[in-house]
């Protein structure tokens, strides 16, 4: 299925990383394993997602993962991981709804810091979907992989979106991420009716635009 929807900010194509040498570093507590980074800077960085320490988006960036792999690197933590299924498979459905009629939520998986978003589409509707999470604008790191995707047999591909999150977004109020969300929503919308030409790319892939 073609990638090709151009970035917009939160959603990405992304390709697997690799683990660092040395990683972890000298010293590292055996209940709590580390990267050592190689910068001063950096500092250390807890892997372990059990960890109170634990953030998913810092061990993305250092050990340069991708969004996925930073899904299954985790465990299972709750209630975080049921509370943010639930709010996810709500305002996803709706985005996608509003966006993509065509595109259809199938499963929503969330573990210590990040989720996976299951949707599935047609062949020509792929890029439609990816564009619509994109909008979305989610977190700050969010991706699809093309190489997870699965032909389901009946002409629609089930296509894996993974977002993960900050340490700082794993308490926050949900209600008032909520606000956020449609917040940027409107002011995407209200560029694409102020902007002919961005209207027209959206349309390109298939996104449906409220009110034009």
């Amino acid at each position: 299925m073609l990638r090709s929807a151009p970035g917009v900010g939160g959603a990405s194509r992304e390709a697997p990383g690799q683990e660092p040498a040395g990683a972890p570093g000298p010293g590292a507590s055996a209940a709590v394993p580390l990267y050592r980074s190689p910068s001063a800077k950096g500092g250390d960085i807890v892997i372990d997602s059990s960890s109170p320490a634990y953030d998913g988006l810092k061990v993305a960036t250092a050990l340069r993962k991708t969004s996925r792999e930073i899904f299954e690197r985790e465990s299972r933590t709750e209630p975080w991981a049921t509370r943010h299924e639930k709010f996810f498979a709500e305002v996803i459905a709706k985005d996608l709804s509003a966006l993509a009629p065509s595109v259809k939520l199938e499963s929503v998986e969330c573990r210590t810091q990040s989720c996976l978003v299951n949707v599935v589409a047609s062949e020509a509707d792929g890029n439609t979907a990816l564009m619509a999470l994109q909008l979305g604008r989610y977190s700050a790191r969010a991706g699809v992989d093309a190489a997870s995707d699965v032909d389901l047999g009946d002409g629609t591909t089930r296509m894996p979106f993974h977002i993960v999150f900050s340490a700082e977004q794993r308490d926050r109020d949900l209600e008032a991420y909520r606000q956020r969300l449609e917040a940027t929503r409107r002011t995407t919308l209200q560029q694409a009716k102020d902007e002919p030409e961005y209207a027209a790319e959206l349309r390109k892939y298939g996104i449906k635009i409220p009110g034009l």
